[in-house]
């Protein structure tokens, strides 16, 4: 198999996906499988899962139960990703799309927004990273659980081999415990 082409720098997916689509990259490396992506996608087994929270500003009382209780709230959300249709679903909740986390977490900071949605793990790093995010909180339970697969077009010429790869090499990790190692290595300091 030939050398797999990924981007070099982290990008948004809606960029990645152009980005695959055009032939410049092979892979996109973090996608949840939406039963829109899942009809020009092959994906791997999922790696990780997402735990997809709320995050609020930290002296604001908001109860938080759920989805229901983010009725008539607004949130700032980034544009173009797979979760956008369950909150559209979402009676009253407005939804302000914007470009990433970090002006996601912004607005709520600056208090135009209600809340922001966030993976965990995203936010933990923000929070750590930016001082002006300290002020945050993140809300529980998680609003979403979503599965992360790598993800190739079903049209690449080695689509099938890459994800057999992939699958092949995710078992081995899984199955003599590199897998877990990592995650704590690189998430058990957040």
């Amino acid at each position: 198999m030939q050398d797999i082409h990924f981007e070099k720098q982290v990008a948004p997916v809606s960029r990645m996906m152009r980005l695959l689509e055009q032939g410049a990259v092979d892979v996109v490396p973090a996608l949840w499988s939406t039963e829109q992506r899942s009809n020009t996608l092959l994906f791997i087994e999922p790696y990780f899962t997402n735990e997809m929270v709320v995050v609020h500003y930290g002296d604001n009382t908001l109860s938080f139960s759920g989805a229901r209780s983010l009725r008539f709230l607004s949130m700032s959300v980034i544009r173009g990703y797979g979760y956008y249709d369950f909150l559209s679903s979402i009676e009253g909740l407005e939804l302000i799309p914007l470009s990433s986390l970090q002006a996601c977490l912004e607005l709520v900071e600056k208090r135009r927004a209600d809340v922001a949605v966030a993976d965990l793990w995203a936010a933990k790093y923000h929070f750590k990273t930016y001082p002006n995010l300290k002020t945050l909180a993140v809300l529980k339970p998680a609003l979403i659980f979503w599965p992360l697969h790598i993800g190739t077009l079903k049209t690449h010429p080695q689509g099938q081999e890459i994800i057999q790869q992939f699958n092949l090499g995710l078992a081995k990790i899984k199955s003599n415990g590199l897998h877990e190692r990592l995650i704590t290595t690189h998430f058990g300091h957040f």
